[in-house]
């Protein structure tokens, strides 16, 4: 598989022999089909088109903006194939197509020129969604690409599972239940394109079908097993507002889940929580202990917690874990020079300063913006920290350091009448657990990410717990073995609470959770 000079991956030979196959099927009483491939690549989807279509006469167009690329498939002469260099945002026709496939490219917004994004932009608006920046070029890919298939057409796509669950494909999400019959979803257990970590899906949507109307889920271990394993797709309604990462989940247990969480309130409910600091360059502002002593920058440092595996395995930091990671060499110094007058700077201070005018920190875009480009702004510290990313777990952690943190984590401030200690402990069972993996989105490598909007629409069983109680648990969160060790045994209390919840639906959230959580490590 070949690095596409677009940021971009080329789609492995078997996924693309199986999808055209499939589409094609439905083309057998046509006389003629006419076939667009937005992104052609170096042609693996052309070269299918012969043995799939068979008797079926068939004519492509397919667009490729890289030129060496773009010559590869012109030098295979592909009959019935019209190839052109360009890119396909502004690539212009008034033919309507049977059939449009492929595997669009996968660019974030910053990695656009302005033209592509305003591009972008103007073809989400003219196809009625918002009028807003972009996030990635695949959605004006696909949209783009749906305003051209006939009224019986069929749109069959390899996209990023960000199609499922992030918020910015929310819209994209409603665009193709509105305006398909049929939409097919198939998952891999596995990595298809192992190269990058991209968790994909393949997205078949019919514009007319004699098939079951509705949203449909299928999935499979490998890539190689798509052939010859026999798809069984379950119908899932689509909901607008919902996403659709929860597809590995029945119905009847997405419906029980939602009886379960309407008894909770949110995590907004208990707490304020906002980004940590941005310092805009890391390296530069936080320093290792032997760093603030090698400049003499002592008085300026402030203790900060830059990432959160510095803290792994604990519910709350300790001023011993802060000295921890300080005696281990990491950079845990935040250089904090507000309300300092320049006249007062020191001379190791001055150069200091120096060498970030030489490393042109002092140009980077949020430092240009600063009224003084060395004062990091929103210094203050909070309750508790939240860290937006985790593996195994998402991690909450009650701040007994006093330390600062960046923007790894978001910062908690209790409101009243509501404590961290309790709030720490009431966060770590199966069902706020569970909602952390179906409100957040993950990566191919297993990373959870939560924005803050999902954090905060988490439920949260707030239960009261007196001191020693929280004592007893940060003990064995640290001596846990599992995290799903720890949260069973928490269960009994946090979940408990939940006014009509017996015992065996505890076991059953916290059995869902299991599932969910194993689908997203890739672990049987």
């Amino acid at each position: 598989m070949n690095t596409k000079f677009n940021g971009s991956f080329y789609t492995p030979v078997e996924i693309a022999e199986w999808l055209t196959e499939r589409v094609s099927k439905n083309y057998t009483a046509y006389k003629k089909v006419k076939v667009l491939e937005p992104s052609c690549g170096d042609g693996v989807f052309l070269d299918t088109f012969s043995a799939a279509f068979g008797d079926t006469v068939y004519t492509a167009d397919a667009v490729e903006l890289n030129s060496h690329a773009h010559q590869l498939v012109l030098d295979k002469k592909t009959p019935n194939v019209n190839v052109y260099n360009g890119d396909f945002l502004f690539w212009e026709t008034r033919s309507s197509y049977d059939l449009i496939i492929g595997n669009p490219p996968y660019i974030a917004r910053k990695r656009l020129d302005d033209k592509q994004a305003e591009k972008c932009k103007q073809i989400h608006i003219s196809n009625g969604l918002e009028n807003k920046e972009i996030s990635n070029i695949w959605t004006s890919f696909l949209i783009k690409s749906a305003s051209h298939l006939s009224n019986k057409g069929i749109l069959a796509f390899v996209l990023p599972t960000e199609l499922l669950q992030v918020n910015y494909s929310k819209e994209i999400r409603k665009y193709l239940l509105d305006r398909f019959e049929r939409l097919e979803i198939i998952s891999f257990k596995s990595l298809a394109f192992e190269d990058i970590e991209q968790d994909t899906v393949i997205l078949i949507a019919y514009k007319k079908t004699e098939m079951e109307n509705g949203l449909y889920f299928a999935e499979v271990s490998t890539v190689s097993q798509l052939r010859s394993q026999n798809l069984t797709f379950t119908r899932h309604h689509g909901d607008h507002n919902a996403k659709w990462s929860s597809y590995i989940l029945t119905e009847e247990d997405m419906s029980f889940l939602e009886g379960v969480s309407e008894k909770c309130k949110k995590v907004s409910d208990f707490c304020t929580s906002v980004a940590g600091i941005v310092t805009a360059a890391n390296s530069y502002f936080i320093l290792t202990s032997d760093d603030v002593k090698k400049y003499k920058l002592e008085k300026y440092a402030k203790k900060i917690v830059q990432r959160g595996i510095f803290i792994n395995g604990s519910v709350e930091i300790s001023e011993s874990d802060y000295n921890e990671i300080s005696n281990s060499g990491k950079p845990c110094y935040l250089i904090d020079l507000n309300s300092v007058k320049e006249s007062e700077f020191s001379d190791s201070l001055m150069q200091y300063l120096k060498k970030g005018r030489e490393l042109e920190i002092h140009q980077r875009y949020k430092c240009k913006l600063r009224p003084r480009w060395f004062d990091v702004p929103s210094i203050w510290k909070s309750e508790g920290l939240f860290f937006k990313r985790g593996h195994k777990y998402p991690k909450l952690v009650v701040n007994n350091a006093d330390v600062y943190v960046t923007d790894s984590a978001y910062r908690i401030k209790m409101k009243s009448d509501y404590n961290i200690q309790a709030f720490a402990y009431s966060f770590y069972n199966s069902l706020t657990l569970l909602y952390s993996e179906l409100n957040g989105r993950y990566y191919g490598g297993g990373v959870l990410e939560l924005t803050p909007n999902e954090f905060k629409s988490l439920p949260v069983p707030y239960v009261d717990i007196e001191k020693e109680e929280f004592s007893l648990f940060s003990q064995n969160f640290k001596s846990k073995k599992t995290i799903e060790d720890l949260i069973k045994i928490n269960d009994e209390k946090v979940l408990s609470s939940i006014k009509g919840l017996s015992p065996d639906d505890i076991i059953r959230v916290h059995n869902i959770y299991q599932k969910v959580k194993r689908r997203r490590l890739r672990e049987s």
